[in-house]
């Protein structure tokens, strides 16, 4: 569950890139959201499966008060039509604006900086300086004498001397086990996500729960931790690193928990999730 502090972050003003259909929605939907008092997302989950209309966790209330430039789409209709009455909205009247918003949103330029993929699963951009992070990425795509020029290229040296050689980057053991809130790698206005839905049916998206796995990074610590959010009380989640390491939190009363984190330096990492027969994994990054 965001904290104040967080959502307060969130509610900034919004940026001048948002196309001007999805400012006016978003702006109103806001308006509504702190007329009501600024429910916690948390609340706010917890009143719309009282409906039995379905279930809005807090990455989703998210991206509804805050659309994020790097996803391909808004939120579905659906998850609009849950949080609009609980602050006092009626949706039929905003449901021809979220389309024409929708619309205008998908019709930006495609870019680099971000995608939507399968499971619903949205994914945040790799860090700017990706070749530093992963060197292999771009390293191992080549080999022989190829890759030792491209490394000469990068570096600006010979492509005979070792000092031509890329970087190594090593896991940092420091940051290991670590609370992510305590190190002050969370939150940060750069923190990047990629979550997805626990489906009873997975890998196929057509028997969604209520529970969502997130692997969550920070570019300023170079590091990566799991939360888990609207999940049954004791359902597992597991942070994954390339190399064996895990880290694991059990969903208290409340279906929420979050691991400490791993370093990522130089590595990848993934989350996942297991709730009964119901199963979530977010993408390796």
């Amino acid at each position: 569950m965001p904290s104040d502090r967080r959502r307060l972050r969130e509610l900034l003003e919004l940026p001048d890139s948002m196309p001007p259909l999805t400012r006016k929605l978003t702006y109103d939907i806001r308006t509504a959201y702190e007329a009501s008092d600024s429910p916690p997302y948390k609340e706010l989950g917890d009143r719309s499966s009282r409906t039995q209309q379905g279930f809005l966790v807090p990455a989703t209330i998210s991206r509804i008060l805050s659309p994020n430039s790097r996803d391909r789409s808004l939120p579905d209709w659906k998850y609009y039509a849950l949080l609009l009455p609980l602050l006092g909205l009626d949706p039929a009247e905003l449901e021809p604006r979220w389309k024409e918003a929708q619309d205008e949103w998908r019709a930006r330029p495609a870019s680099s900086d971000g995608k939507t993929s399968k499971a619903g699963e949205t994914t945040a951009p790799a860090p700017p300086t990706w070749w530093r992070r992963k060197p292999r990425l771009l390293m191992g795509a080549v080999s022989g004498v190829a890759a030792a020029a491209l490394g000469a290229w990068l570096l600006g040296g010979d492509a005979n001397q070792s000092a031509a050689s890329p970087p190594v980057e090593h896991i940092d053991p420091t940051m290991d086990n670590t609370d992510p809130v305590a190190t002050g790698c969370s939150p940060d206005m750069r923190e990047q996500t990629y979550y997805t839905h626990l489906y009873r049916d997975w890998p196929s998206t057509t028997s969604m729960t209520s529970a969502m796995i997130t692997l969550r990074y920070s570019p300023k610590c170079r590091t990566v931790w799991a939360v888990l959010e609207g999940a049954p009380p004791g359902t597992h989640a597991t942070l994954h690193r390339a190399d064996g390491r895990e880290l694991r939190c059990t969903a208290g009363h409340n279906g929420q928990c979050t691991t400490n984190q791993l370093s990522d330096r130089g590595s990848s990492a993934y989350a996942d999730a297991q709730a009964g027969d119901a199963y979530g994994k977010t993408r390796r990054v």
